[in-house]
């Protein structure tokens, strides 16, 4: 979506999207077919992706690193302290009102935005002419040339979007019990990821070019993809054990807006600990204190204010995190190749948040059925807990600055 920006320009753009997103919201209001609903909900999801995609290209292209640095740190403080208003304003909405109305209010936002871009200038990215002393980013340039130049991966668009949604669909029909139907669409998702090699390698201008996977940026994107695996599944799971213990959508709100308080501190505080502690140490300190805090959530399950409790601390080092592996993504190429990776944060986040409200949930059901509620939830804790080892083991190869004195984690490696 971000090379429409370079193209037709970014405010324009920007503003497509709002207003599309603003439609879609507004006429949800009025439905009462629940598939059109989920239609509407899917173009709400699109108008939203392309709109961050397109904000990342801009902003990736501020002239100084600080200045990227500063914006991303500032917009989850933002996003954190409504983050800390909107839950409770929403469970209560939907506790003592019409839950429909979260729709206008949603609409309006949109709308509000839309009206905002009116404040810029139709800024596009000019025709990429600047020379990199690296090989391999002169590649991506005139990647970039090529699509700016109307050239769009159309085929590797639909082919990724078939196999993520024939995946993640492959878990729901196994924990339906559906194994016939589940080794069809894991199947064709096997088979789609394949041809979708096999279409990137061939395309004048693929939507996933290879050259950002053979660079140390893959890990970073990983990182962000994992991230977002296991803070689904976290803002999944809570609320379900909280139902199931007879707490109201009021209690989950408050806590939900604990939470983002903790990430809007999280927000605060981790630039100034960055001053005096590599970024890769911070990472492998939160994965310590995350998967100690899945261990703990095993043991007190069934007190609501203790799971509470621990949900809202966990989380706290997921925020670090979000800080972290969202600066790293935005600073891992140039400014010139900002389209190829504009999209990622937001196609790493989709993927990770669909993978994983299929998977657990498919795990979840099964153990449940056989064994247990509370064991099944155990069962997903450890396992998020293996990838979170996993996670803490790849942070470990992120690498740190040469050597820069003063600095907690500093080393011999590249960052």
């Amino acid at each position: 979506m971000a090379h429409i920006g370079d193209i037709f320009g970014y405010r324009r753009c920007l503003q497509m999207f709002f207003l599309i997103a603003c439609v879609t919201q507004l006429s949800t209001y009025f439905l009462k077919n629940f598939i059109v609903m989920l239609v509407f909900r899917f173009v709400t999801g699109i108008a939203y992706s392309g709109a961050n995609s397109t904000r990342n290209a801009l902003v990736m292209q501020l002239p100084a690193k600080q200045s990227t640095e500063k914006y991303v740190f500032n917009t989850t403080i933002i996003n954190s302290f409504l983050s800390i208003i909107l839950p409770i304003m929403g469970s209560s909405i939907v506790t003592y009102g019409n839950w429909r109305v979260i729709y206008l209010v949603a609409a309006s936002c949109s709308f509000l935005m839309f009206l905002s871009c009116f404040m810029y200038e139709n800024f596009k990215l000019e025709l990429i002419e600047a020379k990199s002393e690296n090989e391999e980013n002169n590649q991506l340039l005139e990647v970039e040339k090529q699509k700016q130049q109307y050239k769009f991966d159309i085929w590797g668009m639909i082919v990724i979007a078939v196999a993520m949604a024939t995946f993640c669909l492959s878990f729901t029909l196994m924990s339906n019990k559906q194994y016939m139907y589940f080794g069809i669409s894991f199947g064709v998702s096997i088979v789609s990821f394949i041809g979708l090699y096999f279409v990137e390698k061939h395309a004048v201008c693929p939507i996933l070019p290879a050259l950002i996977f053979k660079r140390p940026t893959s890990l970073v994107l990983y990182l962000n993809g994992q991230l977002f695996f296991l803070t689904t599944a976290f803002n999944w799971l809570v609320p379900q054990i909280l139902n199931k213990q007879n707490r109201n959508s009021m209690f989950a709100g408050i806590m939900t807006g604990i939470q983002a308080l903790f990430c809007m501190m999280a927000a605060v505080i981790t630039p100034q600990i960055r001053k005096k502690v590599t970024s890769r140490l911070i990472i492998l300190v939160s994965f310590v204190f995350v998967v100690i805090g899945f261990a703990v959530m095993c043991i007190i399950m069934k007190n609501s204010y203790a799971l509470a409790a621990t949900y809202i601390l966990t989380f706290y080092f997921f925020g670090v995190q979000i800080q972290l592996l969202y600066v790293f993504m935005m600073l891992a190429v140039p400014p010139e190749l900002s389209s190829t990776m504009a999209g990622m944060p937001t196609c790493s986040r989709t993927i990770g948040q669909s993978i994983s409200l299929c998977l657990y949930s498919a795990i979840q059901s099964i153990v449940e059925k056989n064994v247990g509620f509370y064991f099944s939830y155990q069962v997903v804790l450890i396992i998020m807990s293996v990838f979170a080892l996993f996670g803490l083991f790849l942070s470990w190869l992120l690498g740190t600055p040469k050597k820069k004195e003063g600095l907690i984690g500093s080393g011999n490696h590249s960052e």
